[in-house]
């Protein structure tokens, strides 16, 4: 249930704070955009640990069908906006993770696998 209340958390969460602008709100804030802004560290940082962290879920709880849906929710969320998307894409632990994946996904649930 931890696991994927957090995987839950972050694919909420990265939709709205993970590489966030100015342009995306009216009203920004410097300090958010600071610590998780675009040309942050620390979100690229947070990027690489959220994608280890996936590649965690997907090797414990590959047979969960309730995890397994919230880490593609996750994925998904990752892949909604454009920076994000290209942030992921360079990111160091995105080939891994893409070989777990392809790897592990005939031992998915079938509702997952869709």
């Amino acid at each position: 249930m931890l696991a994927e209340s957090l995987v839950w958390f972050l694919a909420r969460w990265v939709d709205t704070y993970l590489f966030v602008s100015p342009d995306d709100y009216p009203r920004f804030s410097t300090s958010l955009g600071q610590a998780f802004g675009r040309s942050s560290e620390r979100a690229h940082q947070l990027l690489n640990h959220m994608l280890e962290l996936v590649r965690q879920q997907i090797a414990l709880w590959h047979g969960e069908a309730d995890v397994m849906a919230d880490v593609a929710r996750l994925l998904a969320a990752l892949a909604h906006r454009r920076a994000v998307a290209l942030a992921v894409l360079h990111a160091a632990a995105w080939p891994a993770l893409l070989t777990d994946i392809l790897s592990s996904l005939p031992a998915f649930p079938s509702d997952v696998q869709r």
